[in-house]
């Protein structure tokens, strides 16, 4: 029998991962009633820790992406539902000739919540990587979420001289688009790129964040500013009834902080449910 194409060239395979995550309610509380998964991805056992919402940890055992690694994740929470996704550990995207890329589609159902809080991606010095994340929300469905991604590694003096991503990030509201937005660039070691260093742009900062929320007006606004205070580089704005907080750091843990802080100080007014940390964010 012939070996695989990439075994007979000396290459492991790529990895190929697929998740579906479907949350209902069910007697008075949410529940995992779906979970299909393929490949290295998996989710370890929902739990209720009291704050009205089903918590998932997402898992990558490999931990991380290289070279033409491909997972996708479709997670619905249909109607009444209320679900906090997030990640033990950061995503790790390792340093390849080919990209790797990561698909989330994310649906909210009339009524039902969402709270999507994956730890930060790391993009190693020479990685590739293409992320697109599409939200859909019902008109009265809630949604929160946060998107944080960190070039390189100071303490592994891995500066991220080059690289190359796409970021996607598509936010709908019914049939209408709330956001629509394309991060690109394709860094050649020694090359400069204006996006990474302009103040337009990263201005040299290694980490960008956003925090999206809705539904919120006015009021959310304000308090979103209060809680940002005076922190450099960072903003809030409304986009219709869509919240969207940006912060650009040099290192990704004060970003982290700082949506963490945002999250947990907006949580009642987006959500209706009180702040509750997930608790493998503290191991």
């Amino acid at each position: 029998m012939p070996l695989p194409a990439a075994s007979r060239s000396g290459r492991s395979p790529a990895w190929q991962g697929r998740l579906q995550l479907v949350f209902e309610r069910r007697d008075g509380r949410t529940v995992l009633a779906r979970r299909q998964q393929a490949g290295p991805v998996a989710v370890q056992r929902p739990f209720h820790p009291g704050d009205g919402a089903c918590h998932v940890y997402l898992l990558h055992p490999p931990g991380g992406l290289a070279r033409d690694d491909r997972i996708e994740a479709s997670i619905e929470v249909r109607s009444g539902g209320a679900a906090l996704v997030t990640t033990p550990a950061a995503t790790k995207v390792y340093r390849g000739p080919l990209e790797s890329s990561v698909t989330q589609c994310l649906d909210v159902g009339p009524g039902a919540g969402l709270e999507w809080l994956p730890q930060e991606t790391i993009l190693f010095g020479g990685s590739r990587f293409h992320a697109r994340t599409h939200v859909r929300l019902a008109r009265d469905a809630r949604f929160g979420g946060w998107d944080i991604v960190t070039l390189g590694r100071p303490a592994s003096d891995d500066d991220y001289e080059a690289g190359a991503v796409r970021l996607e990030t598509c936010i709908d509201v019914g049939e209408e688009h709330r956001l629509v937005e394309r991060q690109v660039w394709d860094r050649a070691a020694g090359q400069s790129v204006p996006v990474l260093s302009a103040h337009w742009g990263l201005g040299g900062n290694r980490t960008l964040a956003s925090y999206y929320a809705y539904p919120a007006d006015a009021d959310t606004l304000e308090r979103a500013r209060n809680l940002i205070g005076d922190c450099p580089a960072t903003g809030a704005t409304l986009l219709d009834d869509l919240l969207v907080v940006r912060t650009l750091a040099g290192d990704v843990e004060r970003a982290r902080r700082l949506l963490t802080r945002v999250w947990e100080g907006l949580r009642r007014t987006v959500s209706g449910l009180a702040p509750s940390p997930p608790r493998v964010w503290a191991t």
